[in-house]
């Protein structure tokens, strides 16, 4: 598997173990982000794109499967790592994402 897209991977898993730790009512977090809201208000318009994918999929505008959402997130925070993993490669050719020489191998 290249390792920009599990860069990507991980990137997505991270996203969406913490769009579950700032959205979920069984979070632990959820009574403190009832007094704070700043960090689920920017986690819900960060996932806004994922929603509505879900809703053009699905035809239905007020209550989109919770499954479509979720496979929708996923999507989008693998492009996005993808996306990040690619541009890190860019900015960095001789270091990043490939292997160290062994000594004396030409």
């Amino acid at each position: 598997m290249p390792k920009i897209f599990r860069i990507g991977l991980y990137f997505a898993a991270l996203a969406l173990a913490l769009s579950w730790l700032l959205l979920a009512e069984s979070s632990p977090a959820h009574d403190w982000l009832l007094v704070h809201p700043r960090a689920s208000n920017l986690a819900m318009a960060a996932n806004l794109p994922a929603y509505l994918a879900a809703v053009l999929v699905s035809g239905n505008a007020h209550a989109p499967d919770n499954a479509l959402i979720n496979g929708a997130m996923a999507v989008q925070w693998i492009l996005v790592g993808q996306l990040f993993a690619w541009g890190y490669s860019r900015l960095r050719p001789n270091n990043s994402f490939k292997p160290n020489p062994l000594r004396g191998s030409a």
